[in-house]
């Protein structure tokens, strides 16, 4: 049976990695990090970079990210058109935010690649840009993923993900709360 396990999605955290390492013959070449954890993990560096900001700015009486919050985690695609303008006049400006938001925006493209000296090329250039920005959480997740590249790239051989039982956790997560 372990033989005819093909690929297996999962966090990044190293407790899960060493047990499939464990369990599972070739383990290195069927580990994917799912898509859901990677993204979570921008969406989380995006929002640090804004509440720093949002704190910065409100000590200097400048509320203009007051009630943004969404905005920047949203997809573009999820907006209503007055949520698209509101971030694009936001974007507009100097914001550390709005180069967060371009950077984890940029990093959807990796997984449309299908071939994987393209998408380590793209990694690449990302990467530098992140580790660049001069924005700490950006660079922290970049550095994650760039330790995790191996499994990031597996994504494009498997292209599989653990969304349904994501959504599934997050269903009994709502009920254990309410």
């Amino acid at each position: 049976q372990l033989a005819g396990i093909e690929a297996v999605a999962m966090d990044m955290w190293e407790p899960y990695v060493r047990s499939t390492h464990a369990a599972l013959p070739r383990a290195v070449e069927k580990i994917v990090f799912d898509k859901f954890h990677v993204v979570k993990h921008l969406h989380d560096a995006v929002d640090q970079v804004r509440r720093a900001e949002h704190r910065a700015h409100k000590r200097a009486g400048d509320d203009r990210l007051t009630g943004s919050k969404y905005l920047w985690l949203m997809r573009p695609q999820a907006m209503s058109p007055d949520q698209r303008e509101a971030l694009r006049v936001l974007q507009r400006q100097d914001l550390k935010v709005a180069r967060a938001w371009t950077l984890k925006e940029r990093f959807q493209t990796f997984w449309q690649y299908t071939y994987l000296g393209s998408a380590q090329k793209f990694f690449t250039r990302w990467y530098w840009r992140a580790t660049h920005s001069r924005l700490r959480p950006m660079a922290a997740v970049a550095k994650l993923l760039g330790r995790h590249l191996p499994n990031l790239l597996t994504y494009l051989q498997h292209r599989i993900t653990n969304a349904g039982l994501e959504a599934v956790n997050g269903v009994i997560q709502w009920v254990k709360k309410t």
